[in-house]
């Protein structure tokens, strides 16, 4: 019966460490799927930003030219304007010069040749006018239309680098997960201090212990960084009370910026391969005092998160 119980124990926990693994697979799929989609979206965010640049220097090139073509309607105008005060002088002095019958044929034809000079210099500059306002008035559509393109662009960029920040957040978090440390396979030992020596393994022990080892496998993750972590083990008992023991064993840390007392606490040196942690909580009573009968609750906490959950009870 109790071999039966321990192939039962061992196979729950192959299934356990099956599904973790299938977890981190599945968080480590879908971090290289989204950065590809990410990469994807900054390449287009990159081409967005070089059509707009583009755009832009387009809009000052047009604007510029756009200026420079009014200037000369307005040059053209202040010629026009004074060409016309020239003819209308020499049309007076021609019309006193004929009424006073000053002039001879030769002086009234010269006058007349000036007049109709005047006459097709003012036709030809209100052409060029025309001709410049209708060009100008093409450059203000172009720059419409380009200032319309350059602000659907700017918007289009706007909406893909709001989500291409949304897709970097995802990014960090599935980071974050695939790179979360995995707790499993717990097995828990009675344990005397006085001998300093491990007893039978089990999930259920007889009332009276003065310690008990809890030991557990870290399994290995390339997404992890490696080096130095803090493993905290947090024991409660049925009520949900937090074992500790000052002497030597227990203290408090930070979970969700709140302090909270943990039971035992060890450093490891986290290389991303699996490895085994055991870490001993003693009772500050030793023999003389007793565990609370029932279950009790095995919570293993790195870097301010659970990262896995066992049980024993006490009877």
């Amino acid at each position: 019966m109790k071999d039966q119980s321990q192939q039962t124990s061992r196979a729950i926990l192959v299934i356990v460490g099956i599904l973790v693994l299938s977890a981190l697979g599945y968080f480590a799929t879908k971090y290289f799927m989204e950065k590809e989609a990410g990469k994807e979206k900054d390449e287009r965010l990159e081409a967005l930003s070089q059509e707009i640049y583009q755009l832009e220097e387009d809009i000052a090139t047009l604007q510029v030219e756009r200026d420079d073509q009014a200037e000369d309607i307005l040059k053209k105008e202040e010629q026009l304007a004074l060409k016309s005060r020239q003819l209308e002088e020499v049309i007076n002095r021609l019309d006193e010069a004929r009424q006073a019958g000053k002039l001879n044929v030769a002086r009234i034809r010269e006058l007349e040749t000036q007049v109709s000079n005047l006459q097709q210099t003012i036709a030809q500059n209100r052409e060029t006018i025309r001709q410049l306002q209708e060009e100008n008035a093409q450059l203000a559509q172009a720059l419409d239309s380009i200032r319309g393109t350059s602000a659907i662009l700017q918007e289009e960029n706007a909406i893909l680098a709001a989500e291409n920040d949304a897709k970097e957040q995802q990014l960090a978090q599935d980071r974050a997960r695939a790179a979360r440390l995995k707790a499993v396979e717990f097995t828990f030992y009675e344990y005397n201090t006085r001998r300093d020596k491990r007893g039978k393994a089990g999930t259920r022990f007889a009332n009276g212990q003065d310690a008990i080892e809890t030991c557990f496998t870290l399994l290995d993750n390339a997404f992890a960084e490696k080096g130095t972590r803090d493993i905290y083990l947090v024991i409660e008992d049925p009520t949900g009370q937090t074992l500790t023991n000052e002497a030597g064993y227990s203290g408090t840390f930070s979970v969700e910026g709140q302090t909270r007392a943990y039971s035992a606490t060890t450093q490891v040196n986290y290389r991303g391969l699996s490895e085994e942690i055991c870490l001993i909580w003693a009772r500050p009573d030793g023999r003389d005092g007793k565990f609370m009968d029932g279950p009790h609750y095995v919570s293993i906490f790195c870097e301010g998160e659970v990262i896995g959950r066992g049980t024993f009870e006490i009877k």
